[in-house]
Protein backbone atom coordinates (compact mmCIF):
# COMPACT_ATOMS: atom_id res chain seq x y z
CA UNK A 1 0.00 0.00 0.00
CA UNK A 2 0.98 3.77 -0.77
CA UNK A 3 1.56 5.51 2.05
CA UNK A 4 3.92 8.08 0.75
CA UNK A 5 2.51 11.48 0.90
CA UNK A 6 4.28 13.27 -1.99
CA UNK A 7 2.13 10.50 -4.23
CA UNK A 8 -0.49 11.59 -2.76
CA UNK A 9 0.55 15.53 -3.48
CA UNK A 10 1.07 14.35 -7.17
CA UNK A 11 -2.58 12.61 -7.65
CA UNK A 12 -4.47 15.90 -5.83
CA UNK A 13 -2.29 18.44 -8.42
CA UNK A 14 -2.89 16.26 -11.30
CA UNK A 15 -6.68 16.56 -10.12
CA UNK A 16 -6.55 20.09 -9.67
CA UNK A 17 -5.43 20.65 -13.03
CA UNK A 18 -7.07 17.96 -15.00
CA UNK A 19 -10.41 19.86 -13.08
CA UNK A 20 -9.31 23.29 -14.22
CA UNK A 21 -8.54 21.96 -18.35
CA UNK A 22 -12.05 20.10 -18.08
CA UNK A 23 -14.20 22.79 -16.49
CA UNK A 24 -12.16 26.13 -16.77
CA UNK A 25 -10.49 26.03 -19.63
CA UNK A 26 -11.84 23.57 -22.70
CA UNK A 27 -15.11 25.22 -22.41
CA UNK A 28 -13.42 28.74 -22.66
CA UNK A 29 -11.17 27.80 -25.93
CA UNK A 30 -14.27 27.83 -28.23
CA UNK A 31 -13.65 30.99 -28.62
CA UNK A 32 -10.81 31.32 -30.43
CA UNK A 33 -12.38 29.60 -33.32
CA UNK A 34 -12.54 32.36 -35.96
CA UNK A 35 -16.47 31.40 -36.50
CA UNK A 36 -17.00 31.15 -32.69
CA UNK A 37 -15.84 34.51 -32.02
CA UNK A 38 -18.10 36.54 -34.14
CA UNK A 39 -20.79 35.19 -31.90
CA UNK A 40 -19.34 38.07 -29.41
CA UNK A 41 -19.50 41.53 -29.94
CA UNK A 42 -16.04 42.85 -30.85
CA UNK A 43 -15.78 44.38 -27.53
CA UNK A 44 -16.64 41.27 -25.74
CA UNK A 45 -14.20 38.82 -28.15
CA UNK A 46 -11.20 41.64 -27.35
CA UNK A 47 -12.22 41.29 -23.51
CA UNK A 48 -12.15 37.51 -23.87
CA UNK A 49 -8.91 37.09 -25.74
CA UNK A 50 -7.59 39.90 -22.66
CA UNK A 51 -9.08 37.47 -19.87
CA UNK A 52 -7.25 33.94 -21.86
CA UNK A 53 -4.03 36.32 -21.93
CA UNK A 54 -3.88 37.19 -18.52
CA UNK A 55 -6.42 34.93 -16.39
CA UNK A 56 -6.90 31.42 -18.11
CA UNK A 57 -3.47 30.84 -19.42
CA UNK A 58 -1.70 32.00 -16.65
CA UNK A 59 -3.93 29.78 -14.40
CA UNK A 60 -3.32 27.04 -16.53
CA UNK A 61 0.59 27.14 -17.04
CA UNK A 62 0.33 27.71 -12.94
CA UNK A 63 -1.63 24.20 -12.36
CA UNK A 64 0.68 22.77 -14.77
CA UNK A 65 3.85 23.63 -12.74
CA UNK A 66 2.46 22.52 -9.43
CA UNK A 67 1.86 19.31 -10.79
CA UNK A 68 5.32 19.14 -12.15
CA UNK A 69 6.96 19.97 -9.06
CA UNK A 70 4.51 17.96 -6.93
CA UNK A 71 5.87 15.03 -9.20
CA UNK A 72 9.99 15.99 -8.69
CA UNK A 73 9.29 16.13 -5.13
CA UNK A 74 8.18 12.56 -5.78
CA UNK A 75 10.71 11.64 -8.15
CA UNK A 76 13.18 12.40 -5.18
CA UNK A 77 11.02 10.94 -2.60
CA UNK A 78 11.12 7.48 -4.45
CA UNK A 79 14.17 5.51 -4.38
CA UNK A 80 15.16 2.89 -7.00
CA UNK A 81 15.55 -0.06 -4.02
CA UNK A 82 12.03 1.49 -2.99
CA UNK A 83 9.89 0.37 -5.83
CA UNK A 84 12.19 -0.76 -8.84
CA UNK A 85 13.56 0.55 -11.61
CA UNK A 86 10.25 0.52 -13.69
CA UNK A 87 8.68 2.75 -11.18
CA UNK A 88 11.40 5.40 -11.49
CA UNK A 89 11.93 5.01 -15.23
CA UNK A 90 8.11 5.91 -15.56
CA UNK A 91 8.37 9.23 -13.21
CA UNK A 92 11.11 10.20 -14.98
CA UNK A 93 9.70 9.88 -17.95
CA UNK A 94 5.90 11.48 -17.05
CA UNK A 95 7.95 14.09 -15.84
CA UNK A 96 9.04 14.91 -19.36
CA UNK A 97 5.97 15.07 -20.37
CA UNK A 98 4.85 17.16 -17.80
CA UNK A 99 7.77 19.77 -18.48
CA UNK A 100 7.10 19.27 -22.40
CA UNK A 101 3.50 20.30 -22.23
CA UNK A 102 4.75 23.26 -19.33
CA UNK A 103 6.48 24.29 -22.30
CA UNK A 104 3.59 23.93 -24.79
CA UNK A 105 1.53 25.79 -22.34
CA UNK A 106 3.78 28.66 -22.62
CA UNK A 107 3.35 28.62 -26.54
CA UNK A 108 0.26 28.82 -26.35
CA UNK A 109 0.47 31.75 -24.34
CA UNK A 110 2.49 33.56 -27.39
CA UNK A 111 0.16 32.30 -30.23
CA UNK A 112 -2.61 33.52 -27.92
CA UNK A 113 -1.06 37.41 -27.80
CA UNK A 114 -0.46 37.07 -31.29
CA UNK A 115 -4.09 36.07 -31.95
CA UNK A 116 -5.40 38.95 -30.07
CA UNK A 117 -3.02 41.31 -32.00
CA UNK A 118 -3.77 40.00 -35.26
CA UNK A 119 -8.02 40.12 -34.34
CA UNK A 120 -7.37 43.54 -32.95
CA UNK A 121 -5.60 44.71 -36.15
CA UNK A 122 -8.43 42.65 -38.16
CA UNK A 123 -5.58 40.88 -40.49
CA UNK A 124 -7.70 37.68 -40.99
CA UNK A 125 -5.18 36.00 -42.28
CA UNK A 126 -2.76 36.15 -40.10
CA UNK A 127 -5.70 35.26 -37.47
CA UNK A 128 -6.37 32.25 -39.03
CA UNK A 129 -2.68 31.50 -39.19
CA UNK A 130 -2.20 32.10 -35.10
CA UNK A 131 -5.33 29.80 -35.02
CA UNK A 132 -3.99 26.78 -36.60
CA UNK A 133 -1.05 27.14 -34.30
CA UNK A 134 -2.98 27.18 -31.35
CA UNK A 135 -5.29 24.67 -32.35
CA UNK A 136 -1.89 22.45 -33.02
CA UNK A 137 -0.91 23.46 -29.92
CA UNK A 138 -3.62 22.58 -28.10
CA UNK A 139 -3.81 19.08 -29.54
CA UNK A 140 -0.68 18.42 -28.57
CA UNK A 141 -1.06 19.61 -24.78
CA UNK A 142 -3.82 17.11 -24.89
CA UNK A 143 -2.43 14.48 -26.13
CA UNK A 144 0.38 14.87 -23.57
CA UNK A 145 -1.76 15.21 -20.74
CA UNK A 146 -3.51 11.63 -21.86
CA UNK A 147 -0.25 10.67 -21.80
CA UNK A 148 0.87 11.86 -18.29
CA UNK A 149 -2.87 10.37 -17.00
CA UNK A 150 -1.46 7.02 -18.62
CA UNK A 151 1.87 7.39 -16.80
CA UNK A 152 0.36 8.11 -13.41
CA UNK A 153 -2.12 5.21 -13.51
CA UNK A 154 1.00 2.65 -14.32
CA UNK A 155 2.75 4.22 -11.59
CA UNK A 156 0.07 3.99 -8.60
CA UNK A 157 -0.54 0.11 -9.92
CA UNK A 158 3.07 -0.44 -9.45
CA UNK A 159 2.74 0.69 -6.51
CA UNK A 160 0.33 -0.41 -4.97
CA UNK A 161 1.81 -4.14 -6.48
Amino acid sequence: MIARPSWQRVWDAFNEWRDFEVNDYYPETAYYSLDEGRTLTQDAYRKWLKEMEEIYLPDRLAKCEKFTLSLEEFRSDVGVTDYGSSVVEIVEGTMRAAKETKESIAGVLDASSQFRIAVIDENVRESEEWYNVLVTREENIRKLITAISAGLNKIDELLRS
